[in-house]
């Protein structure tokens, strides 16, 4: 219950899940412009990420930003320097990969990891349902919508009449 409201406030589902036996956390969510290709997200540390089958050994050596999957899908891989719980810096990754929908089954994880962001939408629309009115939106950013016609002013200028 918070503090200055009486009513107890609700408590979100997680948007993400972890992969059994190890803290690789997987998230996945719907393109925003393309609702049949899905994000997959895995974060975690290299070791973790190849024996859950989420990157392959030569991902995971730092060569560059952008890799190739062995399927030859494009992953992106942001790593960086983390503290593990031996108190040492060890390198830690973030791969992101975008895939057709009808995919995500081949990927440690990510049906799991859908079915958790789809019902933390369905529950964060009841909770901020404005925040999806997409009038609203539009109306925010300025958008306008490309099936209404655009407003336009006609000027007729008649140059055969004489002036008095």
């Amino acid at each position: 219950m918070s503090a200055d409201n009486a009513t107890p406030a609700a408590e979100a589902p997680s948007a993400y899940v972890t992969l059994p036996g190890s803290d690789v956390l997987v998230i996945v969510h719907r393109d925003y412009q393309d609702p049949a290709m899905v994000r997959i997200e895995y974060a975690g540390w290299p070791d973790e990420l190849v024996a859950a089958g989420a990157m392959t050994p030569e991902m995971a050596v730092p060569t560059g930003k952008h890799r190739r999957d062995p399927d030859g899908g494009r992953a992106s891989i942001m790593r960086y320097w983390r503290l593990r719980s031996d108190g040492k810096p060890h390198r830690y990754c973030k791969i992101t990969r975008l895939r057709p929908l009808h995919t995500i089954g081949r990927w440690p994880g990510a049906t799991e990891a859908l079915a958790a962001y789809e019902e933390y939408v369905t529950w964060d629309k009841k909770q901020r349902p404005w925040a999806y009115d997409e009038q609203r939106i539009a109306t925010l950013f300025g958008i306008v919508p490309t099936s209404a016609p655009r407003p336009a002013l006609r000027l007729v200028v008649d140059n055969t009449k004489e002036a008095p």
